[in-house]
């Protein structure tokens, strides 16, 4: 089975998504986070901060995103 974690803050920003993720992948589950990309200095850490089993979609949004 497939779970997507939602999230509007990056990964390094939120960590308990970390700590989702990697209770998910012990049980069996295949993980993929779907989190926001606002602050430019979390980007550097998003990939840090999750399982490297875990795969990782940024969505741009905020002021820089939308004209």
């Amino acid at each position: 089975m497939h779970i997507c974690i939602l999230s509007p803050f990056n990964a390094a920003e939120n960590p308990r998504i970390a700590k989702e993720a990697a209770a998910l992948l012990d049980a069996g589950y295949r993980v993929t986070v779907v989190c926001g990309r606002y602050a430019g200095w979390s980007q550097r850490f998003a990939a840090d901060a999750l399982p490297q089993a875990c795969s990782i979609k940024e969505v741009r949004y905020g002021p820089g995103a939308a004209p």
